[in-house]
């Protein structure tokens, strides 16, 4: 209700003034929770976006190890074929390279002939540094 006097008048307006000055605190509060809202919503979606990766990088990782595990599986499971005891076998090396540690290991069925044929093939010869007889074949 206004009174029509100066004072009510005067009143009035300050109240007026007061409810603009309100009104505007208002919006602009409003205004700076929307923003922290589009904030808040966008630091969630790049975690979201981070978690999602890194679950991917886990899963990636995951399958590397297993294909990794299966792979020295094979490996462990036999890395060598087993000389059956009937053959012959030797280890030689080179006479240049006695003083490496560089060794040639084999099996053959006549170790005199195998050692002829490294004797050629090397210009200051083969010495023989262990040979395994075979127990049928070419038994010492």
């Amino acid at each position: 209700m206004l009174s029509s006097t100066a004072k009510g008048r005067e009143v009035r307006g300050y109240y007026i003034k007061m409810e603009k000055v309100l009104k505007a605190y208002l919006k602009a509060k409003a205004e700076s929770m929307q923003q922290l809202l589009v904030a808040r919503a966008a630091a969630e979606a790049r975690l979201q976006l981070e978690n999602q990766r890194l679950i991917e990088d886990r899963a990636a990782a995951e399958s590397a190890q297993e294909a990794l595990a299966q792979e020295l599986e094979k490996h462990r499971a036999k890395t060598y074929e087993p000389v059956p005891k009937l053959d012959n076998v030797y280890i030689t090396k080179e006479g240049s390279e006695l003083h490496s540690d560089r060794h040639k290991i084999g099996k053959t069925l006549d170790p005199e002939k195998r050692k002829k044929k490294f004797d050629t093939a090397c210009a200051r010869g083969t010495e023989v540094l262990h040979a395994r007889r075979g127990a049928l074949r070419g038994a010492a």
